[in-house]
């Protein structure tokens, strides 16, 4: 993350890793790759009967080289294939054609599948509610932000 510049959304608290697998057990597992006996790399994968979604990944910066993300997603897809998943989401990266992009794209011969984000509210009313309620649980909110989804910027957890 750091070498990455990642922005700061990104640094989610343990409340959050512990959030989903509290509330996300079943749909909802994680692969780790071992060098020796150290943990040097894990990836969180959400699914069901159809897909599997390649959540959140990490690597040990000092491991970087031993390239676990690819035995973790070889793992993953091979666990999911013999529970007869058929499809495998490894979504894109931060900007057009950046090296996480162009990793996730390697994975499949066929190119890349097309895939929309709809920008339309279809009520306003309910989401300007959202975005007012969420200014008035956190003051540093801003309200006209740049997020698609304005009111989830920087999300706190609420359990």
């Amino acid at each position: 993350m750091d070498n990455h510049v990642a922005d700061s959304y990104y640094y989610f608290k343990n409340e959050y890793y512990q959030y989903l697998i509290d509330n996300l057990k079943p749909n909802l597992i994680i692969f780790y790759a071992y060098l020796d006996s150290v943990p040097i790399g894990a990836s969180m994968f959400l699914y069901n009967e159809n897909f599997i979604h390649y959540h959140l990944s990490g690597t040990l910066y000092e491991y970087r080289n031993y390239a676990s993300s690819n035995l973790i997603l070889a793992s993953a897809a091979q666990w999911a294939s013999k529970k007869g998943i058929k499809k495998f989401h490894l979504g894109g990266g931060v900007q057009n054609e950046d090296n996480l992009f162009n990793f996730k794209k390697s994975f499949n011969k066929n190119g890349i599948i097309p895939y929309y984000i709809g920008k339309i509210i279809f009520d306003l009313e309910r989401y300007n509610y959202l975005l007012h309620l969420r200014q008035e649980k956190d003051s540093s909110f801003d309200i006209n932000n740049n997020n698609l989804i304005q009111y989830r910027k920087i999300p706190p957890i609420i359990i």
